[in-house]
């Protein structure tokens, strides 16, 4: 059964958060502000009655859905296709160390041109993962715990909107989600960067960035 809700929840803050490093799907857990800003948005999204929890299975992730099962008794279903997308040799590292190491690169990134940043994931091959993931998603109201490129990748295809236009939606900061309803033939977008810190910022590496330092994934 396809979802009628998708709730689609970022993990809580991590240290490489923090330092605004490149995170992608290096395992980095929750610190302790992220453990404070799961308890406090489990409580909010368990008054939405979910029926589903399904968690990529990284710590980060993983920590965060926990903090919703405790409150709703759920199981957290693992599923490796809500990671975040892989950077390969830029994870780990700041935006100034991508500048100064792989200076290329990061002109190419800068400019539009570059797809495969470290050599990781291309933003489609993370929506076709993470779709599938939603459709397999046998729940009427479903919460994703994923992370912030991922979800935005998510979000922008559930919604049909072209590359072009990923920029419209804003980055999730930490610990907040995206509320989905599907209705006939389509998509609705309800709500978007919901959380229980309403003046909160995106505190992230800028990771799915269209542009240098706009905050995003991780």
């Amino acid at each position: 059964m396809i979802p009628q809700r998708l709730l689609l929840w970022r993990h809580g803050r991590t240290a490489w958060n923090a330092e605004r490093r490149f995170q992608g799907q290096s395992d980095v857990p929750l610190d302790s502000v992220g453990i404070t800003e799961a308890t406090a948005a489990a409580v909010l999204l368990a008054e939405e009655k979910p029926d589903l929890i399904v968690s990529s299975d990284l710590s980060r992730a993983m920590l965060t859905a926990r903090a919703l099962a405790d409150i709703t008794a759920l199981p957290i279903r693992a599923d490796a296709r809500l990671r975040e997308s892989g950077l390969g040799r830029w994870e780990g590292l700041t935006r100034v160390d991508v500048e100064r190491d792989f200076p290329g690169e990061w002109e190419q990134w800068r400019t539009g041109g570059l797809a495969r940043r470290g050599g990781g994931e291309l933003h489609s091959e993370v929506a076709e993962r993470a779709l599938a993931a939603a459709a397999d998603a046998d729940g009427h109201t479903v919460v994703l715990v994923t992370h912030g490129g991922t979800a935005r990748v998510l979000t922008a295809h559930l919604l049909g909107l072209p590359p072009s236009l990923w920029r419209v939606l804003g980055p999730l900061a930490n610990c907040h989600w995206t509320d989905l309803r599907r209705e006939p033939g389509r998509w609705r977008l309800d709500r978007h960067n919901v959380g229980p810190f309403p003046d909160s910022e995106p505190v992230t590496s800028s990771v799915d960035a269209e542009e240098p330092g706009e905050a995003d994934a991780g």
